[in-house]
């Protein structure tokens, strides 16, 4: 094993600290997704008008922006969202949001197919899922 001297040690130190941008990005992408996939999967379904309309944004929340396709499944959504990911930067705020009418009453539990909530129910997936993170790199 090659002796590292303080200058190697701080090259390699260096080269970590410049890379964390990049690994707190691809961890937010994936948090964002996933928190996506299980609203699709939570979110009640009857003509899939509310599932295909998760959106996101960055900078702000899209306030405007529904489904003019509908789809059960949530591939609408889900597609959507992998292709806006990847224009997701270091630094950016990503915001999730679904602007159908009658999402606050889907989520206060009006439709039987979903428990009432089923939004905070992704948004603590979420944060399970970055805790994980964080233990995992120690943070």
């Amino acid at each position: 094993m090659p002796k590292l001297t303080p200058g190697s040690w701080a090259k390699k130190l260096r080269a970590y600290a410049k890379d964390i941008p990049r690994q707190q990005n691809e961890i937010k992408k994936k948090v964002a997704f996933e928190i996506v996939v299980k609203l699709v999967e939570l979110t009640p379904k009857d003509t899939g008008f509310a599932s295909s309309s998760y959106f996101l944004s960055v900078g702000s929340p899209d306030k405007a922006s529904v489904a003019v396709t509908f789809d059960k499944s949530g591939d609408a959504s889900l597609s959507r969202v992998v292709g806006f990911l990847k224009s997701v930067k270091p630094g950016d705020t990503v915001f999730i949001t679904n602007n159908v009418p009658y999402m606050k009453y889907l989520n206060a539990g009006w439709s039987p197919q979903a428990p009432a909530g089923f939004v905070e129910i992704a948004i603590r997936y979420g944060k399970e899922l970055i805790q994980r993170q964080r233990i995992r790199y120690g943070v």
